[in-house]
C-alpha cells in the first residue's frame, strides 16, 4: 500500500473519504417530486441529440438530466457541454422543468451496468429513469410512467411499450413513421388508458425506478460487462426484495435499438450468449431456447449479501472498497458490510478491507467480530491508528492487558496518535483498580 491512498474509514465515528477514479460521490438522499433521468452515451451523437430534444419537448415534470459519457470519441462531449448553457432557457424547455444537468465522463466504455451505477450515484431524485440514448420519448411519457408507479407503493419498476423490445413490452407492427410518432403515441395512450401489466422484468432501455428499490438492492451487476441480462438480474432482485415490476401499457416510446452495439461493431450475438451463461451460473438455473423460467428464482428469500449489488462502475476490490466507505459515511452500515464482503471475496488478504470490516463490527458493537477482523491484518500493515482501534476492542471485551499492549504499540509508532495516550491512561487505571 506504500505510495497509495488508503481506501478505508478512519474510525468508528469519523469515517474518512475515498474516491473512485471513474465516479463522483452523489447525494445521499432523494429529492421529492424530482426524477433523475440517466442517459448513457457512447458515440452516436445524432441519436443522443434526438433523444434529448424529445425529452426537452415532452417533459414538463421537474427532472434533472444525468449524462454518463462512456468514452465517446465523436462529437458527444461537445454536445453535452453545449447543454449546460441551456439550463433554464425557455426557448428549449420550461425553465422549471430541467432543474440540473450533470455529466460524468469516462475515458473508456464501462458498459451499461457500470455507467448506470455511476449515474445513480449522482442522481438526486426520488425516482430514477434509465433512458437509452437511442430512444425518442413522446407526449405524456414520464407522467404516464409516474401515474403507473404511484398506483401502489409496492410498484418499484415501470417500463413502457415500444416498437423495438422483446417480451410483452413490444407492440407488434406499429403503424407510424417518426414524423407522426407523437400523434401515434397520444392515440395509443387514449386507447389503452390505465392498462397495467405485472411482469417478471422490464427492459432497461427505458425504466423508471423508485429510489427505495436502489436502497434495498443496490445497482446493476457490472459482471455482465457491456450489456445484456443485467436488467433481467436487476428486476429479479427487485421482486425478491418485495417490489412489483410492471408495464405501463398506455405509454409508448420509440426505440431504434442496439445503436451503441452496432456503432461499435460489437458482436451482439456473442455478448448475449456469454451473458446468458453468466446469468444462468449466477442464479443456478438452466436456460433453454425459449429463455428461462423465473418462478424458481422468485421463490427465493431476499438475502442482502446475495441480492444487493453495490453501486460500483467496475468489478474490483478497489471499487467495492471505495463504495463500502461511501456507504459507511452515509450510515448505511448493512450495505457497507455487503460491499466490503464482496471486496474480500475478490481479495481475501486485503488489509484495508479487513480494516473496514472491523470498523463496521465496532459500529455494531460486536467487538469480538472486530478483533477477528483486526487479526486478519498482517503486523506489517498495522499502523498506530489500527493498534489504537484494536486496543479499544480488547478493552471492550475485558482483555485489558492486551488493550494496554495495543495502545503502547500505537504510541510507539506515532506519539501523537489521536486518543492513544488517553486510552492507555484509562486502561492502566483500570488495571490498577482491578489489582
Amino acid at each position: 500500500m506504500s505510495g497509495e491512498r488508503r481506501e478505508k474509514v478512519d474510525g468508528p465515528n469519523s469515517p474518512g473519504k475515498a474516491t473512485n477514479a471513474s465516479t463522483t460521490t452523489g447525494p445521499q438522499t432523494g429529492s421529492a417530486n424530482l426524477t433523475s433521468i440517466i442517459i448513457l452515451c457512447y458515440n452516436q451523437v445524432d441519436y443522443t441529440t434526438a433523444c434529448v430534444e424529445s425529452v426537452l419537448r415532452h417533459t414538463p415534470e421537474p427532472v434533472e438530466l444525468v449524462f454518463v459519457d462512456n468514452g465517446s470519441t465523436d462529437g458527444t462531449r461537445s454536445y453535452l457541454d453545449s447543454l449546460l448553457s441551456r439550463t433554464g432557457d425557455a426557448t428549449c424547455h420550461p425553465p422549471a422543468s430541467i432543474t440540473d444537468i450533470k455529466i460524468v465522463r469516462n475515458d473508456r466504455n464501462l458498459g451499461f451496468a457500470g455507467g448506470v451505477n455511476q449515474g445513480i450515484r449522482e442522481a438526486a431524485g426520488d425516482f430514477i429513469l434509465l433512458l437509452n440514448n437511442d430512444v425518442i420519448v413522446t407526449p405524456g411519457w414520464l407522467g404516464g410512467l409516474h401515474t403507473c408507479a404511484l398506483r401502489s407503493t409496492r410498484i418499484g419498476l415501470v417500463g413502457p411499450m415500444s416498437n423495438y423490445v422483446v417480451g410483452p413490452q413490444q407492440v407488434l407492427d406499429p403503424h407510424y413513421d417518426l414524423r407522426k410518432l407523437d400523434e401515434y403515441a397520444m392515440a395509443f395512450a387514449r386507447k389503452h388508458a390505465g392498462r397495467l401489466m405485472k411482469v417478471s422484468r422490464v427492459i432497461g432501455f427505458c425504466m423508471l425506478v423508485r429510489r427505495e428499490v436502489i436502497d434495498r438492492i443496490g445497482g446493476f451487476d457490472v459482471t455482465f460487462g457491456t450489456g445484456n441480462f443485467e436488467d433481467d438480474d436487476f428486476c429479479l432482485r427487485a421482486i425478491i426484495a418485495g417490489f412489483d415490476v410492471v408495464i405501463a401499457g398506455d405509454v409508448f416510446v420509440h426505440h431504434f435499438g442496439s445503436i451503441s452495439f452496432k456503432g461499435a461493431r460489437m458482436d451482439y450475438a456473442s455478448i448475449m450468449q456469454e451473458n446468458a451463461w453468466k446469468f444462468a451460473k449466477k442464479w443456478r438455473i438452466e436456460l433453454s431456447a425459449g429463455g428461462y423460467n423465473p418462478l424458481p428464482i422468485l421463490a427465493r428469500r431476499f438475502d442482502p449479501v446475495s441480492h444487493y449489488f453495490p453501486l460500483v462502475s467496475e468489478w474490483s476490490s478497489k471499487a467495492l472498497l471505495a463504495e463500502s466507505v461511501r456507504l459507511f459515511e452515509q450510515g448505511r452500515i448493512e450495505a457497507s458490510y455487503v460491499a466490503v464482503t464482496k471486496a474480500l471475496e475478490l481479495e481475501p488478504n486485503n488489509p484495508d478491507a479487513w480494516h473496514n470490516m472491523a470498523l463496521i463490527a465496532m459500529t455494531q458493537r460486536d467487538f469480538r467480530l472486530a478483533l477477528q477482523a483486526w487479526e486478519k491484518i498482517p503486523q506489517t500493515d498495522m499502523d498506530s491508528e489500527r493498534f489504537n482501534l484494536m486496543g479499544m476492542c480488547h478493552f471492550q471485551v475485558g482483555d485489558v492487558d492486551k488493550a494496554v499492549e495495543c495502545f503502547r504499540k500505537a504510541i510507539e509508532l506515532d506519539a501523537d496518535c489521536p486518543g492513544a495516550q488517553e486510552n492507555l491512561d484509562i486502561a492502566l487505571s483500570s488495571c490498577k483498580s482491578m489489582s
